[in-house]
């Protein structure tokens, strides 16, 4: 996705998206703040040989989300 490419559209897109709470949105922007810090050539490279579900990178973002609290 052009988001993972780029950290910085994620910012561009946030007011198109439809988010449904303040969750949400913290959520996304962990996530995508943790891809940011990721190595780009690895993450490509993983995509080749996992899935969304069982990508190493995508699992560390994921398990960023799990902080959003800290952030209300």
């Amino acid at each position: 996705s052009e988001v993972h490419k780029d950290p910085y559209m994620l910012l561009q897109k946030i007011p198109r998206l439809n988010f449904e709470s303040i969750e949400e949105i913290i959520r996304s922007l962990l996530h995508e703040h943790t891809h940011s810090l990721q190595d780009r050539k690895k993450f490509d490279e993983l995509y080749k040989t996992h899935t969304y579900q069982n990508h190493p990178m995508e699992k560390e973002a994921d398990r960023a989300e799990e902080n959003w609290k800290k952030y209300i």
